[in-house]
């Protein structure tokens, strides 16, 4: 994961970075602009629903539920801990998807 954050502040002006994390505590110094957000005890699928028991782990499923947890952002971009941004993104932020509530790319 730090990789994948530090080539994000590397080549990136974005503001704030949120990491979805299971525990209150991150074992590393992050930058002021690096957040950690516990999402343990998430309320956006079921102890017991059809997404719990699925072979995908609701931290991963998250991101369905990411409008919901930062219902102040205009944009988001979602990226996995292992992603590795090696240039300057911030031409993502123009992309024409103001007619889309989600898009995405494979």
């Amino acid at each position: 994961m730090i990789p994948a954050i530090k080539s994000l502040l590397i080549n990136s002006d974005v503001d704030k970075i949120y990491l979805l994390i299971e525990d209150d505590i991150f074992p590393f110094d992050l930058p002021d602009n690096v957040e950690t957000i516990n999402v343990s005890n998430q309320k956006y699928f079921r102890p017991n629903g059809p997404n719990m028991n699925s072979h995908y782990t609701y931290l991963a499923m998250m991101r369905a539920a990411l409008a919901k947890v930062f219902p102040d952002l205009d944009t988001i971009l979602s990226l996995d801990v292992d992603t590795i941004v090696n240039q300057d993104i911030s031409d993502v932020w123009n992309l024409p998807i103001e007619n889309y509530y989600f898009a995405a790319s494979r």
